[in-house]
């Protein structure tokens, strides 16, 4: 779930194509969360180039992942599932009439670290997303 707050500025006003830039920030809150993650294991006993699947009981090992599962609903810790993001990005847009336009951006969005109520064991989401549509006022 999250909640968006953003601000976009026209670099021109003429013509029917117009660019413009957004920036803003937005407030998230994980409220389901299915997670695979892989676990790497380092055997030291290992010579180099010796192979780890020849030996049965450590290849049952290294294909090892464990499913994360803490939701909201299920009483994870709020700050566990929680962050916020700044985000970037441009756009265009092309004028069909005075009140709709097709539009065509693009956002980098980044998790901001070291917030006390958000999640800070390291794990900073990145993420770069591509949308496009059409863009009205309401009611018109």
């Amino acid at each position: 779930v999250s909640m968006p707050l953003q601000y976009r500025y026209r670099f021109d006003h003429k013509g029917r194509i117009k660019t413009y830039i957004t920036a803003g920030g937005g407030f998230h809150v994980i409220a389901q969360s299915d997670i695979d993650v892989q676990i790497k294991y380092h055997f030291a006993s290992l010579s180099f180039g010796e192979n780890p699947n020849n030996d049965p009981n450590l290849a049952q090992t290294i294909e090892e992942s464990r499913r994360i599962r803490a939701h909201i609903l299920d009483g994870a810790p709020f700050r566990t599932k929680s962050f916020v993001s700044a985000n970037a990005g441009l756009g265009l847009e092309y004028a069909l009439t005075p009140h709709k336009t097709l539009f065509l951006q693009s956002i980098i969005q980044y998790q901001i670290p070291g917030l006390q109520f958000s999640n800070n064991n390291g794990k900073h989401l990145r993420s770069i997303s591509l949308q496009a549509g059409v863009r009205g006022p309401l009611g018109k």
